[in-house]
């Protein structure tokens, strides 16, 4: 297998080509493998994007045709039923 397989395939090979790879032993990285690679790659940490506040995200949700629809039909239900019990209900 060449290198370029090896990096477009990473999940196929077996753990000890994996630590042969990354030079690292079964036990870990020693304090001063840590250290070098720290200095070299930086943190392991990702970078966080601040969120939309929760009234922004329910507005997102709701914003949708289907849920003005789904909101408008009780009322209009309840309209109707009133005005043809109004009709029913009036003499004449």
């Amino acid at each position: 297998m060449n290198e370029q397989s090896l990096n477009k395939h990473w999940h196929t090979i077996d753990a000890q080509e994996a630590l042969k790879r990354l030079d690292v032993s079964e036990d870990g990285l020693s304090q001063a493998q840590a250290g070098e690679r720290l200095e070299k790659a930086g943190p392991n940490t990702l970078e966080v994007e601040e969120g939309s506040g929760p009234l922004t995200l329910l507005l997102r949700q709701v914003h949708n045709p289907l849920i003005y629809l789904l909101a408008d039909t009780p009322p209009y239900c309840l309209c109707s039923w009133v005005t043809k019990w109004m009709q029913r209900s009036s003499p004449g």
